[in-house]
């Protein structure tokens, strides 16, 4: 089966033909009994890293990795969906938009505003869906980045100077004060 999209663009129409996917992973997930059968975990991740491993191969930062952007076909199937805020990498350092993004996902460098990041933003995402996949919600949640970048470091410690070397040039990493309760 296929699912037919109808876009106008000013003047110029485009049909995009897309494979219909029974789920995205959100649904899926929110279907699940848990603990999740540790093959169904596996093969879940094992397909999205082979997928996120074919975009890193072409230079692409997909930007937007979350479990709603992950569809699942109706043979278990996993396509990588959504790449409307997907970027190239080109050689050289480059800045980026850091707005716009699905907050529970978001790398600590782009929470922390810095413009110049890689692949590792899609795996952090990568990690975070994991860990959903696992115990059934979602790793970080939270209703703004200040209160998202707390949740982080209560799980993983206050980030500074000694264990992320490259944080004093974030440019809002001096603006966030952390409690003795992110300090591990």
């Amino acid at each position: 089966m296929i699912k037919i999209l109808n876009y106008k663009l000013k003047e110029t129409s485009v049909t995009i033909v897309l494979e219909y996917c029974s789920w995205d992973l959100f649904t899926f997930l929110e279907q699940q009994t848990y603990p999740i059968d540790p093959r169904i975990t596996f093969s879940l991740s094992h397909q999205i890293l082979l997928g996120l491993n074919y975009l890193h191969r072409n230079r692409i930062i997909h930007r937007d990795l979350k479990p709603s952007n992950i569809l699942i076909n109706g043979q278990g199937e996993v396509k990588i969906a959504d790449l409307g805020s997907a970027i190239l990498l080109e050689p050289g350092e480059q800045e980026f938009e850091i707005e716009g993004f699905t907050r529970w996902y978001k790398s600590p460098e782009q929470l922390f505003g810095s413009r110049n990041y890689d692949f590792g933003i899609d795996m952090w995402a990568f990690a975070c869906i994991f860990a959903e996949i696992i115990q059934g919600f979602p790793l970080f949640t939270s209703t703004n980045e200040i209160e998202q970048i707390s949740k982080i470091a209560e799980l993983l410690g206050t980030p500074d100077e000694t264990n992320w070397k490259s944080i004093v040039n974030m440019p809002d990493y001096g603006k966030i004060q952390f409690g003795e309760q992110g300090r591990k």
